[in-house]
């Protein structure tokens, strides 16, 4: 075997990080970890999720000395909101959301525990969650439920609770806003020539553009390595963060794909990069997109904006149901029905419109007919008041 090159720069692992840090797995395939301070004395269990501030809070904490705190404590109640949730963290159902779901989640799971860790779990009400839900607003009231329900509809399973609490509670209504708004064409074009080719805002929205409207996640995870020898040429072949990368997308690379590509700057694994030519997390992509919109004068437009555009101008051109569905990774057909019926709205409107033109005179012609003889009735007038019938049929008028 070679030795390794010591100029070779390796990133650190956990137990570079977290010294006397060690993991275990139990019989039930989940994973523990623990601490045992200068490596003597007992181990003290860390039981929030590994890589959040929770989990280096009590990483420090054991490696002061190991006194328990009061989180700590609540952990260790079997009774308590703090125990159901760290529990939670650790079985299958966690494990089974995708990445961006958890994200979502772990912020109102540590704001419960840390705010509601010392109530009894079995104590918590319908009214409860409903009051909680009712102090957010929008996406984030929306959140909270779903990440409420996970919890709660896991340990009832369980059976550490008799019912579930969240049975009732529904998200609040959405405002209709429309969601993010759709780029025009025109707004297209001003961003291009903002940032012309040889620019890396111009490599982003390429790879926005032309790679089926992709996500955050995918746009900034997808580069050279994706790219693969079709039929008929080069395709980036990938599969969606949104389905827990088991839907698998086909996108051949257009030719203005390619020349975007080649000028440049792009990473050396992702097409998609910073200053300094490293890959970008799908939030940093987002922030820094943002703003690159709103200095080429398009503010309040975003990534996922374009994802509706490049939608909207397939069907415009007449792609299909199944189409769209294929290129945007989408597996609800209701999904495309969105572009398609708004496309075959304007084509029926362009097609039909003529139909509003004053009618030609041969239009015309039967309507003259069919109410000439009114007509010339309305153009004599009513009956002077002092006419009488017989003055009206010309006849003489008789008198009883």
């Amino acid at each position: 075997m070679k030795r390794a090159d010591k100029n070779i720069l390796t990133l650190p692992t956990w137990q570079d990080e977290f010294p006397g840090l060690t993991r275990q797995f139990t019989r039930h395939g989940k994973e523990v970890w623990y601490v045992r301070p200068k490596h003597h004395g007992e181990r003290i269990r860390i039981r929030a999720p590994f890589g959040t501030e929770a989990f280096r809070a009590e990483y420090d904490s054991a490696v002061r000395g190991g006194a328990k705190t009061p989180q700590d404590k609540l952990v260790e109640d079997r009774k308590t909101l703090a125990w159901l949730i760290t529990e939670y963290r650790t079985s299958p159902d966690w494990r089974g959301y995708g990445d961006e779901t958890k994200y979502q989640r772990e912020y109102y799971l540590q704001k419960m525990q840390t705010t509601s860790g010392h109530e009894r779990y079995r104590d918590v009400s319908r009214k409860m969650i409903i009051e909680a839900r009712d102090k957010l607003e929008g996406a984030a009231a929306r959140h909270f439920v779903d990440t409420v329900r996970g919890l709660f509809k896991w340990a009832e399973f369980k059976q550490y609770i008799p019912a579930d609490p969240t049975l009732g509670v529904k998200h609040p209504k959405k405002k209709k806003t429309g969601g993010f708004r759709t780029w025009t064409e025109e707004e297209v074009a001003q961003y291009e020539r903002f940032y012309p080719l040889g620019t890396k805002e111009r490599v982003w929205f390429a790879v926005l553009q032309f790679l089926g409207g992709p996500r955050r996640g995918d746009a900034a995870a997808l580069g050279k390595q994706h790219v693969r020898k079709g039929p008929a040429g080069l395709e980036v072949v990938f599969k969606t963060e949104k389905s827990q990368r088991q839907k698998e997308v086909t996108i051949p690379l257009l030719p203005e794909f390619v020349e975007v590509i080649k000028a440049g700057p792009v990473g050396e694994t992702t097409f998609i990069c910073g200053a300094n030519g490293r890959a970008l997390s799908k939030e940093t992509f987002g922030n820094y997109f943002r703003e690159a919109c709103n200095a080429a004068g398009l503010a309040g437009l975003t990534a996922h904006g374009v994802r509706k555009a490049m939608a909207t101008r397939m069907a415009d051109r007449g792609a299909s149901d199944r189409e769209l569905m294929a290129i945007f990774g989408w597996s609800d057909p209701r999904m495309p029905t969105v572009y398609t019926q708004a496309a075959d709205t304007k084509r029926l409107s362009r097609r039909t419109v003529a139909l509003l033109a004053p009618p030609s005179d041969q239009d015309a012609d039967y309507l003259t007919l069919a109410i000439g003889s009114d007509s010339e009735k309305n153009r004599r007038g009513p009956p002077s008041p002092s006419q009488g019938e017989g003055e009206m049929s010309g006849k003489p008028k008789q008198i009883r």
